[in-house]
């Protein structure tokens, strides 16, 4: 990573991509995704829960509905030109 990096935002931006793959996850599994200790996969999880994109259930956490407010922002672009990184 560069020196330009915000270390913090990309941790917490791995918590948020880590419900990539399932629709609830518990702050364990968390952090055998991320890597990240118990104390930063917290404070990640609680600075999502926050800005209202992460919501906790009985049984772990959620991604909220306002996750998409995105997607009109990847509709004004070409899929191909948005999938190209990956």
């Amino acid at each position: 990573m560069s020196r330009y990096t915000i270390q913090s935002a990309v941790k917490v931006l791995d918590t948020l991509f880590a419900f990539d793959t399932t629709d609830i996850l518990t702050m364990e599994e968390l952090g055998q995704l991320t890597r990240q200790s118990r104390n930063q996969v917290f404070r990640c999880v609680k600075t999502l829960q926050e800005y209202g994109l992460l919501a906790e259930r009985e049984n772990g956490w959620v991604l909220t509905p306002m996750m998409l407010r995105l997607l009109p922002s990847m509709r004004r672009d070409p899929i191909g030109t948005v999938a190209e990184p990956y």
